[in-house]
């Protein structure tokens, strides 16, 4: 479906005026062909992957990169720019969909095919599978504290990560808006939380993972432990964290 016949998604949620026509004229120069009507939210007559308060994101054909996600700046978002999220992302190669292209309007980036937390959770088969979710998050978060990146708020991560083609072993940070290089994060502290506070299909995941109240009151200490201690000291707790979530 020809670009220049959906104002309505590009320039979301006012779809006209002169400055729809630079962002079309700019996601044609990002090389941006067809924007497909795809995923679980709907505009109007359109269907696309997803859509926040600052953005919505599309299913679209770039000419070189083929299939790609396209993430465009709503035109009422309070953000000026995507750029800070776009340099985030790239940063945390390996955690994220690859960046190919972005401007302050538009970020082009890889289309990561697979379930959010919130559905891989609903679907959940068994134990274990919690276990190598709540692992691979746990390390994933531990690599952005060591890179100075704040996630933002992690504490209910259903949303923000995708796991690629369904493999709790393969989280992917889809979402950075709220991102932020900071000093000192504690990121993995916002996955303990998780793990003491989330739920899975009506049950604590604290439960469906086995952890008797001695177990959980040392996640506690741990997570007070982890957030005050220096970057020289935390692998050392991630990794009594990781014996605590994976011992049942």
């Amino acid at each position: 479906m020809p670009i220049d016949m959906h104002p309505r998604i590009v320039c979301y949620p006012y779809g006209e005026g002169s400055s729809c026509i630079y962002r079309i004229e700019n996601i044609r120069e990002m090389g941006i062909e067809n924007i497909y009507s795809f995923g679980k939210v709907q505009i109007d007559r359109y269907h696309v992957v997803g859509k926040g308060h600052a953005a919505i994101i599309v299913l679209a054909r770039h000419r070189v990169h083929g299939t790609v996600a396209l993430k465009i700046r709503r035109m009422d978002s309070k953000r000026a720019s995507l750029r800070d999220e776009a340099k985030l992302l790239e940063a945390i190669h390996g955690y994220a969909p690859r960046v190919y292209l972005y401007s302050d309007d538009f970020i082009v980036r890889e289309y990561v095919d697979g379930p959010t937390i919130e559905e891989f959770l609903k679907a959940i088969r068994s134990r274990n599978d919690v276990a190598t979710l709540i692992k691979s998050l746990l390390l994933a978060t531990y690599t952005l504290d060591q890179l100075n990146i704040d996630v933002g708020e992690l504490s209910r991560p259903y949303r923000q990560v995708v796991l690629l083609c369904g493999d709790p072993s393969k989280p992917y940070f889809i979402d950075l808006e709220s991102g932020r290089l900071y000093l000192k994060p504690s990121n993995v502290t916002r996955i303990i939380n998780f793990v003491l506070f989330g739920c899975v299909k009506g049950s604590r995941i604290r439960d469906v993972l086995g952890l008797d109240e001695y177990r959980v009151s040392l996640l506690i200490e741990l997570a007070r432990q982890y957030k005050y201690s220096p970057h020289a000291s935390r692998e050392d707790i991630l990794n009594r964290v990781f014996s605590i979530v994976g011992d049942y």
